[in-house]
């Protein structure tokens, strides 16, 4: 019904039918992938029972996996391929320790749910979002931390912390419902764009922009409705 296949760390999950279940138990596993067989009418739908701790790379290939509201904790989420996939976040907590990457989602169906997807600590880290619709995503760190953020996105809440300095890509527009750029006057919010003289678009339709100690470089207008300054 399901192969699991463990080679030099890497997980290789393929399902022949749905409902299969994955428990990874308390272990941290070094990479894990989900490789379909193929549609995911024809078989390969998995359901986490369990929260999922991986250090490498977590990829969706083919396809389904539900998460049923577990956590996951992984360096890298790749959901960038071409085959017919679907991703369903339900109220997950995810994460990502450098990259989450939907940089291709030609064959993506996604469901944020009410997840939130989350970056903490140092390294610099990118956020590749393919245009999708995403719930909740945060960017916090304990110190300094360097973001991207690319392709033309959708958030519910988009969350900075203090001391990021986050980079979009210039030319296409980040649109959420709600903006929270809380930071300090020691450790300030810092925004630009990836191209000189080229604007990014930070982009809310109503509501108040929660905003404060933020550094604007290199940027062009800034779409609001109302900026809160302290």
């Amino acid at each position: 019904l399901g192969d699991v296949y463990k080679r030099q760390g890497l997980w290789n999950l393929k399902g022949h039918v749905n409902d299969l279940t994955f428990n990874a138990g308390s272990q941290t596993l070094a990479s894990v992938s989900f490789v379909g067989p193929g549609t995911t009418s024809a078989g390969g739908t998995w359901t986490l029972t369990n929260d999922l701790n991986v250090s490498g790379t977590l990829s969706v290939q083919k396809g389904s996996l539900v998460t049923d509201d577990y956590s996951i904790n992984s360096a890298v989420f790749d959901i960038s391929t071409t085959e017919t996939k679907a991703l369903s976040l339900g109220s997950s907590d995810i994460s990502i320790g450098t990259m989450w990457d939907a940089n291709d989602v030609s064959g993506l169906t996604f469901t944020s749910g009410t997840s939130e997807i989350s970056f903490n600590g140092t390294n610099a880290v990118s956020f590749n979002g393919g245009g999708l619709t995403y719930n909740d995503v945060r960017f916090e760190t304990p110190s300094n931390m360097a973001a991207s953020i690319n392709d033309a996105n959708t958030f519910n809440n988009l969350l900075f912390g203090e001391g990021l300095t986050v980079t979009l890509e210039s030319g296409v527009t980040q649109t959420m419902t709600q903006l929270d750029a809380t930071a300090s006057c020691n450790n300030n919010v810092t925004i630009n764009s990836s191209t000189a003289g080229t604007s990014a678009t930070l982009s809310q339709s109503s509501g108040t922009v929660d905003a404060n100690f933020i550094n604007l470089e290199g940027f062009g207008p800034v779409s609001y409705t109302h900026l809160t300054l302290p």
